[in-house]
């Protein structure tokens, strides 16, 4: 059994999403507790300032607030740490092992550890696990909320009050924007959305938004960060496998193709590099 909390956002009426992953949690052991989601536009007060210019859909306005919330009571407990699901997730049947020896085996920069993905872009190995998994960091971030570990630092910053002008998936790709955060995530990703489902707390009221112009806004500011966490070497080998792959081969790529070990060289004590100088 973990000590990790680990929190499931379910709205009321999903209850068969809810007896999934309650199921799955109950099998690997895992205590869990569930946070009842926030539907649409009702959310409490403290929230509802932080969205009202926002373009995103009611729905996604509801699923933003219920992982803020999540954050914020995280902040008034003792709680250290926070594994947030949601409840379309499928777990790995070795997702309690990772999370036995997880917190020890992260650098100890770490805010924010993804645990779904789909990987586009190449990513740098930090750490091996068991059972086949590793620890990653990534030169381009991912989308996807539906499972990740933060830390209180992280839920501070990432819960001050601010405009939200975009989903939560498309901000967890721009960590500038909230702090100078550490992204890791664990790969393969040891949770995945159910195959054909989408978010139903997300999906009431879902408009169309352009994710692609928050990239474009924020892209000097991201490549600042990425070299700062990785280093102007690791960072020109990321580009350059990307540039590769583009060139030789067609996506989706796997895990292989797009994985990039540190080499011996790589500057000492880099917010990425977690083995001590030799």
């Amino acid at each position: 059994m973990t000590g990790l909390p680990i929190y499931v956002i379910n709205l009321d009426e999903d209850t068969g999403r809810m007896d999934r992953i309650s199921r799955q949690l109950r099998e690997q052991g895992l205590p869990f507790t569930r946070f009842g989601a926030f539907r649409g536009r009702d959310i409490p007060d403290p929230w509802k300032a932080q969205f009202e210019d926002t373009r995103i859909g009611a729905g996604e306005v509801g699923c933003y607030a219920s992982h803020l919330q999540v954050m914020a009571d995280m902040l008034a407990s003792e709680d250290r740490v926070r594994v947030i699901l949601e409840d379309d997730a499928f777990l790995s049947p070795h997702f309690a092992d990772l999370l036995k020896v997880l917190p020890d085996s992260l650098p100890g920069d770490w805010d924010i550890v993804r645990f779904s993905t789909q990987l586009r872009y190449p990513v740098v190995r930090v750490a091996a696990l068991p059972h086949g998994f590793g620890i990653y960091s990534y030169s381009r971030l991912p989308f996807s909320t539906v499972g990740y570990m933060i830390n209180r630092r992280f839920a501070s910053s990432f819960t001050r009050p601010r405009e939200r002008t975009h989903p939560l998936d498309a901000h967890f790709q721009h960590p500038s924007m909230f702090g100078n955060f550490t992204t890791y995530g664990v790969e393969p990703g040891p949770v995945r959305y159910a195959r054909g489902e989408a978010s139903s707390v997300a999906a009431a009221g879902r408009t169309r938004h352009r994710r692609s112009r928050l990239r474009r806004n924020r892209l000097i500011q991201t490549e600042i960060h990425a070299v700062a966490t990785h280093g102007l070497a690791l960072r020109m080998r990321c580009h350059l496998r990307w540039l590769k792959l583009k060139l030789t081969s067609k996506p989706p790529y796997g895990l292989r193709e797009l994985e990039i070990a540190p080499r011996a060289e790589a500057k000492p004590g880099t917010r990425r590099d977690p083995s001590p100088p030799r």
